[in-house]
């Protein structure tokens, strides 16, 4: 083995831990990104879903309600 200065090894090993440190931020940094995805992803579908069922509810009150010019009672102008 060859003997390098001291100052060659530290910085040697200063390049190579902060390429793990880089790499285990790469690695947060996508996992938060995906655990994101899936979240909107969920949200997106309770977001159809409750959508879904208010535009029932609200067809429901239309069918209920049959006053007014929308309900087929006649308009006098």
């Amino acid at each position: 083995m060859r003997d390098v200065p001291l100052e060659v090894e530290v910085v040697q090993m200063l390049i190579v831990g902060a390429m793990v440190v880089g790499i285990l931020v790469m690695m947060l940094v996508i996992g938060g990104a995906i655990v994101g995805g899936a979240l909107a992803h969920k949200n997106a579908r309770e977001d159809e879903a409750r959508w879904a069922r208010e535009d029932a509810e609200r067809a429901a009150r239309r069918d209920r309600d049959l006053s007014g010019p929308m309900g087929g009672e006649p308009l006098h102008a």
